[in-house]
């Protein structure tokens, strides 16, 4: 897979209908396709590595451990290492093989489409480069001549239709397997390797090579020791209750703050009992600060509190209607 991919990042310099825009010498397909096949051979060598160091220390068959230096078979080693990939309450297995298959059909779309491609683009005599021009665009279009079978051609323009939809098949096949690669191996920053990897694949066989002595995680256990962690360190420094060290309230069916009534008022009496307040009863209610401008019983004819026919608005409030100065009914 790498070894298309890697092609398909310079065919540029061999197309040549870009050698006519920019104006350059256009590389020759075998240049492409050796150095292609170089930087291929290093990530195989650093991926192959990589994964026959895992495997052997999962314990796995001598066989298994070397088909990691084997192309396609190194992404079945890959999903072996990694194990099942846990998506909700459901697990995805066998992810290695399911992402070979699709590497396998996604490499064959690429060799029907590259490979004639770059032995056309060799020979100037079998295309032409045409120019169109339509108002300010300039449109740079490819035909091949007559001498190439017809059959030739619509087999790379359905191969590369192919091409695309096993790309995308394939990309979501390895995103998932990347994510269960590096959940086991590299739990703690797992998410930014993935978006990396599916954005950059070449790069996957470094990562392995790089964790190669790392010892498998399981990363369902991780996440629960690491939330463990974080409660007991929270713990330790706030109380098992938080922030507040404890519920304020002494818990839903405990006493209130105060030590009393959880229903009651703050002194575990009823406000307006005898035991609040040493068996006197209520306080009663302070003269008026305002009596010298309340009129007399003698000159409102009333109560003394002129609730009736003093005219006080708030007489049904302020007492008993007997001039108690305000002593509550209750006390």
């Amino acid at each position: 897979m790498e070894l298309f991919i890697l092609y398909s990042f310079m065919a540029v310099f061999g197309d040549p209908r870009y050698a006519y825009i920019y104006g350059f010498n256009r590389a020759e397909g075998w240049v492409l396709w050796t150095v292609a096949a170089a930087v291929y051979v290093v990530i195989c060598a650093f991926k192959g590595i990589g994964l026959y160091a895992m495997a052997k220390k999962q314990g796995k068959n001598a066989l298994v451990c070397l088909l990691g230096f084997v192309p396609f078979a190194s992404t079945f080693v890959m999903g072996e290492v990694s194990g099942s990939l846990r998506m909700g309450r459901g697990k995805i297995k066998h992810l290695g093989l399911f992402a070979m298959i699709a590497e396998i059909l996604l490499c064959a779309a690429y060799a029907v489409q590259y490979i004639p491609e770059s032995i056309l683009y060799s020979n100037p005599d079998l295309y032409t480069v045409s120019v169109v021009e339509q108002g300010n665009q300039v449109l740079i279009s490819l035909e091949f001549s007559t001498a190439v079978p017809q059959t030739l051609i619509n087999a790379m323009n359905v191969c590369s239709i192919f091409g695309t939809i096993f790309y995308f098949v394939w990309l979501v096949l390895f995103v998932f397997l990347c994510m269960a690669f590096f959940r086991t191996y590299a739990p703690a920053s797992y998410i930014w390797m993935v978006v990396l990897c599916a954005f950059i694949p070449v790069i996957t066989g470094f990562f392995a090579f790089a964790f190669r002595n790392r010892n498998p995680v399981d990363y369902d256990k991780f996440m629960q020791e690491r939330m463990e962690r974080m409660r007991r360190a929270q713990q330790a420094q706030y109380g098992p209750y938080g922030p507040y060290g404890g519920n304020p309230y002494g818990g839903p069916y405990n006493q209130n703050p105060y030590g009393g009534n959880p229903y009651g008022n703050p002194y575990g009496q009823n406000p307006y009992g005898q035991n609040g307040y040493g068996g006197q009863g209520a306080p009663k209610e302070p003269d008026d600060p305002f009596g010298e401008y309340s009129a007399a019983p003698s000159q409102n004819g009333g109560n003394g509190r002129g609730d009736a026919s003093g005219g006080d608005p708030f007489g049904e409030y302020s007492g008993d209607g007997q001039g108690n100065s305000g002593e509550n009914k209750n006390s």
